[in-house]
């Protein structure tokens, strides 16, 4: 058991890269936060400044859930 699963993390480890994007946090000149996903798309590198395979109207629908005062809830 313990071979399959050190088999399975370093399959992981080796292809997550391809797979996935991995998060940035980054400070422009007037302090203010943003998100960079970094990536392959297409068999090449990309940095991408919104979130990717989201359309107009998830990113809507978050933006106007961002309004409600729910933050008690989670």
């Amino acid at each position: 058991m313990p071979e399959i699963a050190r088999n399975s993390a370093e399959k992981f480890d080796a292809n997550i890269g391809k797979v996935a994007f991995r998060l940035e946090l980054v400070t422009d000149n007037n302090g203010r936060e943003s998100i960079r996903w970094h990536g392959i798309q297409n068999g090449q590198q990309v940095v991408l400044d919104s979130e990717p395979y989201v359309g107009f109207w998830t990113k809507a629908s978050v933006e106007i859930l961002k309004l409600l005062p729910i933050d008690s809830y989670l």
